[in-house]
């Protein structure tokens, strides 16, 4: 059952730092990506971002963190599509963090990341406070990316007779370095022109996503 704090007794014979280690089910993480295209052959740009969501009913201090992302199978049971964090270091206050979506400056960021036992891990190794309730945005890495735009028509025969229909505005997207699941807004000449979610996809693989129908094509 929920509690605000557990005790644990123990005793230990040793020179060395002891450390404790455990899940929380109520502070989760799940990847943004904000996709930019450009006009007069300027190259895209994709950022990533880590949303970290705290369900708990209190404040939540962290010295430092790891965020892991890949085919993670916990006994926990995290929000729909995001990940349980592990975090470790002593608990503090730390007044001058940004806290919540919307800030347009941050000034903590999450590492590139390093690839361990087929997952990647983030470190977050400097003090973030993150409320009850809330939701806190990090910069992850900016990946070198590709993007193909072009309108697609999927259509099938019953029979004999004409068919119609308009073209679906489609992007192919790839990157330098594997990207990990999580929706994706879509902005061409700082406009938005649609979302979509962004599965997990390797480093240099291709993949096609649709944003709605264009509707100068036939």
């Amino acid at each position: 059952p929920p509690q605000t704090k557990y005790y644990v007794n123990f005793t230990y014979d040793t020179s060395d730092a002891v450390y404790l280690s455990y899940l929380r089910s109520n502070l989760n993480w799940k990847t943004r990506y904000q996709l930019n295209l450009f006009e007069n052959a300027k190259p895209a740009t994709l950022i990533a971002m880590a949303d970290i969501r705290n369900d708990g009913q209190s404040k939540v201090d962290i010295e430092s963190a790891e965020i892991l992302s890949g085919d993670i199978n916990l006994k926990v049971r995290p929000k729909p599509n995001y990940t349980p964090i592990l975090f470790q270091g002593s608990h503090n206050s730390f007044p001058n963090s940004f806290i919540g979506i919307g800030n347009s400056l941050f000034k903590k960021s999450v590492g590139q990341g390093e690839e361990i036992s087929d997952l990647y891990v983030f470190s977050i190794t400097e003090p973030i406070s993150i409320d009850a309730k809330t939701n806190y945005l990090l910069p992850m890495f900016h990946p070198q990316v590709t993007v193909e735009q072009y309108a697609s028509i999927s259509t099938h025969f019953n029979g004999a007779g004409n068919v119609s229909g308009k073209a679906e505005r489609t992007f192919c997207l790839s990157s330098d370095r594997s990207l990990s699941r999580g929706d994706c807004i879509i902005r061409e000449s700082d406009r938005l022109v649609g979302q979509t979610y962004l599965p997990d996809i390797a480093a240099k693989h291709k993949h096609e996503f649709s944003v709605g129908k264009d509707a100068d094509i036939v």
